[in-house]
């Protein structure tokens, strides 16, 4: 059996493993952490697709055509604009139920490492069903033309930034800087509380897997650290192109 656990770094998921042994009596095994990535696309993109299928005696088909529009907020998509009735499109509310499901389940897969797509706004353009056709054909055509467009279109990869606290002393503070530096952490400040120094960073959650152990090395345990999720940023090309090789790779 396996279970996906989602935490806020690799001490929080630790700590739930703890629990599940102890509480639970489960001798669970962690697989390797994975770090949740998103996807944007960067140009507005029309496709339409075609679902055809016969089931028994019945035949089914769906025509659907779509458009994905950036947005660039980092938020996921929770509905389609569905267009005004009139005599070209009569409302059917089933039928606006299973093209939204379709078309928002593609976009929890993007088309470069298949993570969830956000800052997108999904219209409607057509929609053409035969007579008896399946609410399933219909959306599992909605979500044939969503990848299409996502597929079709110019996309990011955004990777999770975190707000970085760590508290140490005078003499190690130079180890923790170049530590977060080769982590590509950008120091925001140093800040003075009690005989401590605190700096106040951000950096990439991919870069602080294991921190907790490489910074009780350098400050022989006498620092602590909080790392709280930021926002979404962009990956350079050289980063993503690497992260999309070494995604491919695992898999």
């Amino acid at each position: 059996m396996q279970t996906v656990l989602s935490g806020m770094g690799e001490l929080h998921l630790e700590i739930i493993h703890d629990r599940i042994k102890k509480e639970y009596k489960i001798d669970a095994d962690l697989g390797p952490l994975q770090i949740s990535y998103r996807e944007m696309i960067t140009e507005e993109v029309s496709e339409q697709s075609t679902l055809e299928t016969t089931i028994g005696e019945q035949f089914h088909m769906a025509n659907i055509g779509m458009k994905v529009i950036p947005t660039f907020e980092l938020s996921v998509p929770d509905s389609v604009v569905f267009p005004e009735e009139n005599d070209e499109f009569v409302y059917d509310q089933d039928a606006m139920d299973a093209v939204e499901n379709g078309a928002l389940s593609a976009l929890s897969a993007g088309p470069r490492i298949s993570a969830q797509v956000l800052g997108v706004e999904v219209v409607l353009e057509s929609l053409h069903v035969a007579a008896g056709t399946s609410l399933a054909i219909v959306s599992a055509c909605a979500a044939k033309c969503i990848q299409s467009c996502l597929q079709s279109s110019e996309s990011e990869v955004l990777e999770p930034m975190m707000n970085v606290e760590v508290t140490t002393d005078q003499d190690r503070l130079g180890a923790v800087l170049g530590d977060l530096s080769k982590r590509r952490g950008h120091i925001i400040d140093i800040e003075n509380r009690l005989d401590c120094k605190v700096v106040v960073a951000r950096t990439p959650l991919a870069e602080m897997l294991g921190y907790a152990t490489s910074l009780r090395t350098i400050t022989s345990g006498t620092a602590t650290f909080t790392l709280e999720l930021s926002s979404y940023e962009r990956m350079s090309q050289s980063e993503r192109d690497a992260l999309v090789k070494k995604l491919h790779y695992s898999y």
